[in-house]
């Protein structure tokens, strides 16, 4: 995915400005950069197209999973197997190995790393063409993080043909998870073309 000449501008601000977006499939898109540089804004723009410089079905094809993603917390795994409309997907439950986590606890009584478990299950069972997650491993245990790591890997392996976007301010994310690193800097997103130059920009160095 390539958009020319992409400009952001969040109130008085702009935040990206005649710059180029490039997403490639079948590999995480690292999207690195400084607090209030525009990382969640540009998520946000896959939905709203505020910018007008996305196609316009752009939303219909755009998922984002933050730390804000929520599903109904009364509910249990076995509730959402029932009632969802559209099918959960056999092969993200085995990724996740949802099986460890009774189906008949509400969600609201689970881990925070088991609902982040469940929320990856459900929504990303809607199957869309780009996947957008932002911050999907804040505050969780080092287990968790590592389980989410080994999905992500496997994840992208078996939908090749997916734009998945990674934003994130964990360092391990960036060490863990083999991709393409962009960067945010000056109203531009660049391409970093190796890991030891992404963590060293990252850590002003």
């Amino acid at each position: 995915m390539i958009i020319d000449n992409y400009n952001l501008t969040v109130g008085n601000k702009k935040l990206l400005e005649n710059t180029k977006l490039f997403f490639e499939k079948g590999k995480i898109n690292h999207v690195l950069g400084r607090n209030g540089s525009g990382k969640s804004q540009l998520a946000k723009d896959f939905i709203l197209n505020s910018s007008k410089c996305f196609p316009s079905d752009i939303s219909e094809k755009t998922l984002i999973i933050s730390s804000y993603s929520n599903i109904p917390s009364e509910l249990t795994i076995l509730d959402l197997q029932n009632t969802v409309p559209w099918k959960l997907s056999s092969e993200i439950y085995n990724l996740l190995n949802i099986e460890s986590i009774d189906v008949h606890v509400k969600l609201r009584y689970l881990s925070d790393g088991q609902k982040q478990k469940v929320k990856l299950y459900v929504l990303l069972s809607l199957d869309k063409d780009i996947v957008i997650f932002d911050e999907i491993t804040n505050a969780l245990d080092k287990k968790t993080v590592d389980e989410i790591h080994t999905f992500l890997k496997n994840y992208i392996i078996n939908n090749p043909r997916k734009i998945i976007i990674n934003i994130s301010h964990d360092i391990s994310d960036i060490r863990e998870l083999e991709g393409n690193y962009l960067v945010i800097d000056n109203a531009k997103l660049n391409k970093v073309d190796s890991l030891v130059k992404a963590i060293s920009w990252y850590l002003g160095e």
